[in-house]
């Protein structure tokens, strides 16, 4: 998977966000909780990502975020288990 493939991610957390803007629609996002990483790093793993997850059955898109322990990110990890850990 590509989550194997980067050992910096710690865990990945799956859930749905909705922003109250018009036209707006509830869609997924996963948040990763990683190593202390680079930006250009953390751009090259969210492309990874995104190549694996491209032409999946997501017809909304998804959002990708890094956790960094406040908002959005902070809220996810709090509230959903996650479904990959890196063991």
């Amino acid at each position: 998977s590509c989550f194997a493939r980067n050992n910096e991610i710690h865990s990945a957390y799956l859930g749905q966000i909705f922003y109250q803007r018009p036209g707006e629609k509830p869609h997924l996002i996963l948040v990763l909780k990683t190593s202390s990483l680079g930006k250009e790093a953390l751009n090259a793993m969210q492309t990874d990502i995104g190549v694996a997850i491209r032409g999946k059955l997501i017809p909304d898109g998804m959002d990708v975020m890094f956790y960094n322990g406040s908002g959005v990110s902070a809220e996810v990890v709090k509230l959903v288990k996650p479904f990959y850990v890196n063991t």
